[in-house]
C-alpha cells in the first residue's frame, strides 16, 4: 500500500522560494558593503566581499535542502511490513526500513511524519491536512 503525502513539486516550489530569497540576499548584501564602503572611502577587496556576500545565501539554500528536499514525500509498506520510503531529492532516492516506529510531529495546523529504526530518524515533508498524518500512523502501526 503507498501512501502520498504530499506532491513532490510542492517541495520543490518551496525550496525556490528559499533559492530566491538567496539571491536577493546577496544583492542586499552587496549593496550594502558597497555603501558602507563608499562612507568609509575604503576599497572594496573581492575576497571580503565573496565572503560576505556567500554566507547568508549558503545558509539559506542549506535551511532549504534540509527542510524541504532532504525528506520524504512518500512510503509503501510492503506485505512483510518493510517501508519504502521514497525523497523529493534527489529524483528516485528510496529508503527500505525494515524494524522501525513511526511518530506524528505538529508544527501548527501542519504535521509530518518521524520514522525512527536503529538510532536513525526520518521525517517527511510537512503535510496540510492532519487526518493523513493519522491515517499514515494508523496504517504503519497497523503494518508491525
Amino acid at each position: 500500500m503507498e501512501i502520498v503525502l504530499q506532491d513532490p513539486s510542492i517541495a520543490w516550489s518551496k525550496f525556490s522560494i528559499f533559492m530566491w530569497f538567496s539571491v536577493l540576499a546577496v544583492v542586499l548584501t552587496y549593496i550594502v558593503i558597497r555603501i558602507d564602503a563608499y562612507r568609509k572611502m575604503k576599497k572594496l577587496k573581492p575576497k571580503i566581499v565573496l565572503l560576505k556576500c556567500g554566507f547568508l545565501p549558503l545558509l539559506l539554500l542549506y535551511v532549504g535542502y534540509t527542510e524541504q528536499l532532504n525528506r520524504f514525500y512518500a512510503l509503501e509498506i510492503g506485505d512483510s511490513g518493510v517501508l519504502t520510503l521514497q525523497y523529493v531529492f534527489p529524483k528516485g532516492k528510496h529508503i527500505l526500513v525494515d524494524d522501525y516506529r513511526a511518530k506524528v510531529s505538529r508544527d501548527r495546523a501542519r504535521c509530518s511524519l518521524n520514522i525512527f529504526s536503529e538510532g536513525e530518524r526520518w521525517k517527511s515533508v510537512m503535510v496540510a491536512d492532519s487526518n493523513l498524518c493519522q491515517q499514515s500512523l494508523a496504517s504503519i502501526s497497523n503494518a508491525l
